[in-house]
């Protein structure tokens, strides 16, 4: 827990330098939230980021493990659907769509 709080520490000190690509590290500051089972703070940067980026899978994939950790099934098949509009490839968007499906 200690090294995901320090994570968390240094991406929000890069965001606040003005990092080049912050949608990058608002994306992994989602998924520290998340392994901390801070879904609200995990989804408020999984918006951020995709607010920056849009049609980033990977970001989408942030936004749907946020509403998981939130018992939102619904929408994290939304999320994860909408990711793998943008990144048809994504092993880890396909897989999170499958195991969210069979939640619902």
């Amino acid at each position: 827990k200690a090294a995901l709080e320090e994570q968390y520490a240094k991406l929000t000190d890069a965001l606040i330098l003005g990092h080049a690509d912050a949608a990058v590290l608002l994306s992994n500051r989602s998924a520290a939230h998340a392994r901390l089972a801070q879904y609200a703070a995990a989804l408020d940067d999984a918006d951020a980021a995709l607010a920056l980026r849009p049609d980033w899978g990977k970001a989408h994939g942030r936004r749907a493990a946020a509403y998981e950790g939130k018992g939102d099934w619904a929408r994290a098949v939304a999320a994860y659907e909408e990711g793998l509009s943008h990144d048809p490839q994504s092993a880890a968007l396909a897989s999170g769509l499958a195991a969210a499906r069979e939640r619902l």
